[in-house]
């Protein structure tokens, strides 16, 4: 028997994506009895297949008027697409560095994940290959 192959269709409305967001900031706030808090917005792997670009510029949006999103990617190169889409958001990389890629992250100012002192050492040796003297916090 040959298996049947079934179409798949998403329809992503990021006017939904938007209210289930600023739901959920608001459900922990009330929980906090504090201000929202900051929310890391997972968009790896083109937002699990629903678009990165179109999905961060709408977390972005719904944070322009002074809350905070950071958007949190696979690796280096889904945070540079971010930042050439105009995406001013922090964006937190989740993986591994290359050691290839390093100078990406301060070209695109981008958040890196150390996971190691050999990491964390790579990364000021190109810190100081790329002469960056100062520090970009997040949000």
């Amino acid at each position: 028997m040959r298996p049947v192959v079934r179409p798949t269709h998403a329809v992503v409305d990021l006017a939904r994506l938007v209210s289930n967001y600023r739901a959920i900031r608001e459900h922990l706030a009330a929980s906090a009895g504090a201000a929202p808090p900051r929310v890391i917005a997972v968009i790896k792997a083109n937002a699990y297949g629903h678009g990165a670009v179109a999905v961060a510029r709408a977390l972005e949006a719904a944070e322009a008027e002074g809350g905070g999103v950071t958007l949190a990617c696979a690796d280096i190169e889904e945070g540079i697409e971010l930042r050439e889409a105009g995406i001013q958001a922090p964006v937190l990389v989740f993986g591994a560095l290359s050691v290839s890629d390093l100078d990406g992250v301060f070209r695109h100012r981008l958040t890196p994940t150390v996971s190691s002192p050999s990491a964390a050492r790579r990364l000021a040796a190109a810190a100081a290959d790329s002469r960056c003297t100062s520090r970009w916090t997040p949000g």
